[in-house]
């Protein structure tokens, strides 16, 4: 290991399958932004990049690939900011970005943060989007702003070994604080066929001949829809999965459908919710909800009450600890540890693969983000969305902030009748939605 090369750690459990699945045509790469109420400074803006890459250290890395693991080092380089002249999300290379994980660009009024995935999941990346904003806010404005200060619900995190808890890698802690219980009944555990169904349905339609996706956003009032939500007491997250489904069925299902398969939809889950972390590492397992439209004639209620109930069942506890376990198990099988890389990488492709095959479409619902004074008040929005792929052709981002909900469509389809009937479902409950696209 050369000398400027300070760190050596290994990819978290979530992330050993990115770099075996990034290609051109799925770079493995998703997109947060905020939008302030004033056009970006540049300077001001990578001046900030790297105050925040010293206060969080764990995104100053770079990939390095390892015989029987990849694994990651320090990138002695430093980070550029470059002006949004690419269409949204491309595949980050080594070269252009200097090693980064992490690509930071400007539009306007907007800051993008583009991660790929064997770095961060959502959450994690809010953390260093919402430092990032803070020290932008802080430089621009004069403001006093000390030291590293983010909120995480009610805990603040102001020193180095807290520091330390937003690198760690709670993959490990749960396998020392279950390794009697995941010897005891190893034997018993396997991955929930539910999870892989092969049997779900496909999104049917043109696909654009640029291979570049298109971006729908629609924008309108987080409280109202939680309202809606109250009504069929079920979470926003569950509300906006029947709302998800129940378009599908609508305007593409039933028109194409011939051997009546399950819609199916990938939800990512936040394990921090589950086992105290503030980690920026990826940290998530995912859920999927399916509905079997063979069984009955289906109103959208009843694809509510549905949906609500999978979801209570897959987000007990024991149900997580159950995926969690699966996965660690494969990842520390002694075979698994000691077979080569390139060897792993095919398993894991054959692996998402049939993960692939098994869902509709993900649905990924970052929450209500929140900003502490005094930067609040410069913030317009947090936007959130994915790269649509070859295997899944569409996807829903869905961040909030304020009083603010954006849901954002990324497709390769021509047709646009599912965003459609999706945002017209919530103006048809008198709530008004703007409607924002990249169109290409």
């Amino acid at each position: 290991m050369k000398k400027n090369e300070l760190l050596f750690d290994k990819i978290d459990n979530a992330g050993i399958m990115f770099p075996a699945t990034t290609t051109i045509h799925n770079s493995n790469v998703f997109r947060i932004s905020v939008v302030l109420k004033e056009k970006i400074s540049p300077d001001i803006l990578l001046n900030s990049v790297n105050l925040t890459l010293k206060e969080i250290p764990s995104f100053n890395v770079r990939l390095k690939r390892g015989f029987f693991w990849n694994y990651f080092v320090d990138n002695p380089k430093s980070p550029i900011v470059v002006d949004e002249d690419f269409h949204a999300i491309k595949k980050i290379s080594n070269y252009e970005n200097k090693d980064f994980l992490f690509r930071v660009s400007y539009f306007d009024r907007r800051i993008n943060l583009e991660i790929h995935h064997v770095l961060s999941d959502g959450s994690g990346a809010i953390v260093f989007l919402k430092q990032l904003s803070r020290n932008y806010i802080a430089m621009k404005y004069n403001l006093d702003f000390i030291d590293f200060d983010i909120s995480c619900t009610n805990y603040q995190i102001v020193n180095n070994t807290s520091r330390k808890a937003l690198s760690e890698d709670v993959f490990n802690r749960f396998l020392e604080n279950e390794s009697e219980n995941l010897e005891k009944n190893k034997k018993s555990l396997t991955l929930d066929i539910d999870e892989l169904k092969e049997k779900s349905y496909s999104i049917v339609g043109t696909e654009s001949l640029s291979k570049r996706f298109r971006v729908i956003q629609g924008i309108f009032s987080c409280s109202k829809i939680k309202e809606q939500s109250k009504l069929y007491n079920v979470s926003i997250t569950a509300y906006l999965t029947a709302l998800f489904i129940w378009c599908i069925y609508k305007e593409n299902y039933i028109y194409n459908s011939k051997d009546n398969k399950n819609i199916n939809i990938g939800v990512p889950i936040d394990l921090r919710n589950y086992f105290k972390s503030f980690t920026t590492r990826n940290f998530f397992s995912f859920i999927c909800i399916d509905i079997n439209f063979r069984k009955s004639d289906y109103s959208f209620e009843d694809i509510v009450l549905e949906v609500r109930d999978k979801m209570k069942k897959k987000l007990e506890l024991e149900y997580i600890k159950k995926k969690i376990s699966y996965n660690i198990l494969i990842q520390n099988n002694i075979i698994s540890r000691f077979t080569p890389l390139f060897v792993k990488n095919k398993f894991l492709k054959t692996i998402l693969l049939k993960g692939e095959k098994g869902l509709t479409a993900p649905l990924s619902n970052l929450g209500l983000i929140k900003m502490d004074d005094p930067f609040a008040c410069y913030i317009e929005r947090f936007d959130f969305f994915m790269e649509a792929t070859k295997t899944r052709k569409l996807k829903l981002g869905i961040a909030s902030y304020n009083d603010t909900m954006v849901c954002s469509f990324s497709s390769l389809f021509l047709e646009k009748d599912i965003e459609r009937s999706f945002f017209k479902n919530i103006t048809d409950l008198g709530i008004d939605v703007t409607v924002i696209s990249n169109e290409v």
